[in-house]
């Protein structure tokens, strides 16, 4: 077509949709621009431009796309969640929740805008636990309750001992960080008593995980169907437990889950709360996570694994823990953190201050790809409130050639953050050598560090409260050649714990399947 005539807008914003779908968005980022250089107010080539942009980590210009494309469009509920999304990423919590507020007032709010207001609401420091679990229960109220049956039917055979055929619903590409807690449970199966199948969602071309080959008896990708098809699918392979790994992350299916595609239905690893929907039977947590004075806060029914929520898999060509960069920097402590930037508000920035107050000879290094334009600007200002110098501030978009990995062999003790802990953060930075202080939430989001630490033996470095967080912070960077030594042990440390034992895991995650299974059958039998 462009050789036919290249002056078509219609053609170059086609290309730049069909570059973007492969991953080539500098490619892209030309055509839509040539797209609107030919055709200036054309909103589907900006909207379109904002999510490549967005992916490129252009926050700021994104933001003003979708506010251009607001502007056009006033009705276009497509680029103002767009907006909020890009808000989000750039830290603007209360911003992207205001534009979320606004699509919810509109007649009958799409589910996953609708979830992307939960999503964004576990990250505002502000609103209470009680507030959370109804805001979630409302979702399901209006978009999920009403397709629940009472007394679904199925076929399966209720034969409490029988070999059971397992369904995961995710998203199995590189770098995600449900894939990569799933590669251990899925390793280690009894292949005797379950059967796995994945139905791999994931909808990004060219981006399929070769980790999760082998480790399944079949994978079926489900990311071209819609939610009908999906239903039909898994009902015709006889799912007997199906399993969520969304939540409400992404393009999930909770509302196929609330027809009940099987008899048994969990969620699991990639939400931090409840679903809210009471077709979900069961959500898998610990004793950390979740106390149990937090019941009342979930429909589901918690499963608490007695080892931990989760199983940890390097991957094979993670670098090993340098030398420590204190004794490279004449005793200097870097602390570091590589969360994103909606973790990062202002209540975690005056207490990160107070521990650098508390330790002269510190600095402070933090890193996301995001960290551009305006989100640089707000965390200078707020440092600046804070009277900390901003040589002793290091903000870093760009990642190593040698990936993020590297980034731990610049940092000498990680700190996590508020109100949703750094999970997965956390477990790479043990793995790297690398010491990580977290202060205990009231949310199972709060939670996840916590229960990281204490099951690798480290529930030394939990705060209580904001004190302890700086006190705890504060003695381990005292001395730096103890430090040293920690890091030199702390990999082989966390690899023989419980959170690195596949096998153990795999077979707790698998006992509380067949109780669950169980559960059914004899209920069946009433």
């Amino acid at each position: 077509m462009l050789e036919i005539d290249p002056n078509l807008p219609e053609t170059h914003a086609n290309m730049g949709i069909a570059l973007a779908e492969m991953q080539q968005f500098a490619d892209a980022e030309t055509s839509l621009r040539q797209a609107i250089r030919l055709r200036p107010n054309y909103p589907e080539a900006i909207n379109n431009l904002g999510m490549v942009l967005s992916e490129r980590g252009n926050i700021d210009e994104a933001i003003a796309l979708y506010q251009q494309v607001c502007n056009l469009q006033p009705g276009s509920h497509e680029s103002q969640n767009n907006l909020a999304n890009a808000l989000l990423a750039h830290g603007k919590v209360d911003e992207a929740l205001a534009v979320y507020r606004s699509l919810l007032s509109s007649p009958q709010p799409a589910p996953l805008i609708h979830s992307n207001y939960l999503f964004a609401l576990n990250y505002d420091p502000h609103i209470s636990v009680d507030q959370l679990a109804a805001e979630h229960r409302r979702w399901a109220e209006a978009h999920a309750d009403q397709l629940s049956i009472d007394s679904p039917h199925f076929t399966q055979s209720p034969d409490p001992d029988r070999r059971l055929r397992i369904g995961y619903h995710g998203s199995f590409f590189p770098d995600n960080p449900a894939t990569t807690f799933m590669l251990a449970p899925l390793a280690n199966r009894n292949r005797q008593q379950f059967e796995v199948i994945l139905y791999d969602d994931n909808r990004r071309p060219g981006t399929s995980n070769d980790s999760t080959a082998g480790l399944a008896d079949r994978i079926i990708k489900t990311g071209g169907m819609n939610n009908s098809d999906f239903a039909q699918k898994v009902r015709d392979d006889q799912v007997d437990i199906l399993i969520d790994l969304f939540g409400h992350i992404g393009e999930h299916r909770l509302q196929a889950f609330a027809i009940h595609l099987a008899p048994v239905q969990i969620t699991y690893l990639g939400y931090c709360n409840t679903t809210g929907m009471r077709s979900i039977d069961y959500l898998i947590t610990d004793e950390i996570c979740d106390p149990r004075e937090y019941d009342s806060r979930y429909v589901e029914k918690l499963i608490r694994l007695p080892g931990g929520f989760c199983c940890f898999s390097p991957p094979p060509d993670s670098p090993p823990p340098n030398a420590s960069p204190a004794l490279q920097r004449d005793g200097q402590i870097t602390f570091g953190s590589f969360h994103t930037l909606a973790k990062i508000n202002r209540d975690v920035i005056r207490v990160w201050a107070a521990l650098l107050r508390q330790v002269p000879r510190s600095r402070l290094f933090i890193v996301r790809n995001t960290l551009t334009g305006s989100a640089i600007t707000r965390l200078q200002q707020w440092f600046t409130e804070e009277n900390i110098n901003p040589d002793r501030i290091e903000l870093r978009s760009q990642l190593p050639a040698a990936g993020h990995w590297a980034l731990y062999h610049e940092i000498d003790i990680s700190l996590d953050v508020w109100p949703w802990s750094g999970h997965t953060t956390a477990c790479e930075s043990l793995w790297m050598g690398v010491p990580i202080i977290t202060q205990l939430g009231n949310t199972h989001a709060g939670r996840m560090v916590a229960s990281v630490l204490t099951h690798c033996g480290r529930s030394e470095w939990i705060a209580k409260d904001e004190h302890a967080y700086i006190e705890i912070a504060q003695k381990l960077s005292e001395d730096a050649t103890s430090l040293a030594k920690l890091r030199s042990r702390l990999r082989e440390e966390f690899a023989a714990s419980p959170l690195c034992d596949g096998q153990h895991f795999a077979g707790e995650l698998e006992s509380a399947f067949r109780n669950a299974w169980q559960t059914w059958c004899e209920q069946q039998h009433k």
